[in-house]
């Protein structure tokens, strides 16, 4: 077997030393992510930042500082005086792969705690987010707990937005541990959802555990009633169908039972639960005013009138073609030049063909 390198672009010098005496009895992940840190080191990037290495191999900050600190006993990089998430490779002697110490990289992302709230979670810069992970105990407590909720380590992106919801909506760690109950509890594990979630609470002003505990006790009877309405039952709203009954109850302000003539409508008419098409319904009756169900059967009734207009104007324009029109269209068929057939003399053919004769 003869290997060839097809990959001449670029090449990553890793010492002999390593390959022999440290590679084969270290972690392959540990290796991977050496691998990864000096080919950024010889690519001339020294600045590295740990949450960044983080998110390039889907695991925690915490999995590449046990990579680091075993790295580190080995004797083949060294960590730099600073905090753990400053840490970063040095290069092994006689490598040619850089020089210079490593360390990580500061955040460029806008100051936390702006009232921008636009960005969402992208204003909580790297060097914020270590800052509050080292220093502030309810930011500790949160990212825990959130943990211990979801099941699995939070990754950098799941830390800022957990952290955002705290240090960017300014939410008390006991509202964002709430709505990260609220969530969790309804089956939605997505810490993306859950900061879209306190961004719209923010959004209207619920800003404690209590005003939030009475708005989903109220939203909460209201998305089950539609629920209901469209006979689903058993099981919570999906986000998508939220927004349709948030857009309904919140936007266009209709009460229960405007929504629920929607919703049997939308079952007449498509057999399913459809929320597109209940949506469809209730946004022509907000843009037309339509507030009542007296407005609803006036709006009805208007309808029918335009229709029985429309086929009395269609039918007179086909009786006024002609006293003989009606009979013409109906007779039509019957015009068609048809054929005629000697059936005695094809069956003598058809004799004859068997009987192997001719004519």
């Amino acid at each position: 077997m003869i290997l060839s390198d097809l990959n001449r672009t670029s090449v990553t010098v890793v010492s002999d030393e390593f390959i022999e005496h440290h590679m084969p009895r270290a972690n392959g992940e540990f290796v991977k992510i050496y691998l990864y840190l000096l080919h950024r080191m010889k690519a001339g990037c020294a600045d590295i930042d740990i949450a960044s290495v983080a998110d390039v191999f889907s695991c925690t900050e915490n999995d590449i500082l046990r990579a680091l600190r075993y790295w580190e006993a080995e004797g083949v990089l060294k960590l730099s005086a600073q905090e753990p998430p400053e840490a970063g490779p040095e290069p092994e002697a006689g490598r040619t792969a850089g020089s210079g110490s490593s360390r990580a990289a500061a955040g460029t992302s806008a100051p936390a705690g702006s009232e921008d709230n636009t960005a969402g979670s992208d204003s909580i810069s790297n060097t914020r987010l270590r800052q509050l992970k080292s220093e502030n105990e309810d930011v500790q407590r949160l990212l825990y707990v959130t943990e211990k909720y979801l099941g699995h380590p939070l990754t950098t992106a799941d830390m800022r937005r957990i952290v955002y919801l705290y240090d960017g909506l300014h939410f008390s760690a006991d509202m964002v541990e709430y709505l990260v109950e609220y969530c969790i509890s309804r089956g939605n594990t997505n810490v993306r959802y859950i900061e879209a979630v306190g961004r719209d609470w923010h959004k209207d002003g619920i800003l404690t555990p209590e005003a939030a505990k009475e708005r989903t006790k109220t939203w909460n009877r209201s998305y089950f009633a539609i629920l209901s309405d469209f006979g689903i039952r058993n099981r919570n709203p999906i986000p998508a169908e939220t927004e349709y009954m948030d857009r309904w109850l919140k936007e266009y302000s209709f009460s229960p039972e405007i929504i629920r003539e929607a919703c049997s409508r939308t079952i007449q008419k498509t057999g399913n639960a459809q929320f597109s098409y209940a949506d469809s319904i209730l946004k022509n009756w907000y843009d037309n005013n339509i507030r009542t169900m007296e407005d609803i059967k006036a709006a009805d009734a208007q309808h029918y009138q335009e229709q029985q207009k429309a086929r009395t104007a269609s039918g007179g324009k086909a009786s006024g073609s002609g006293k003989n029109a009606g009979k013409k269209a109906a007779g039509q068929f019957n015009e068609f030049h048809q054929r005629e057939y000697d059936y005695e003399s094809l069956q003598k053919d058809l004799l004859n063909k068997q009987l192997g004769k001719s004519d």
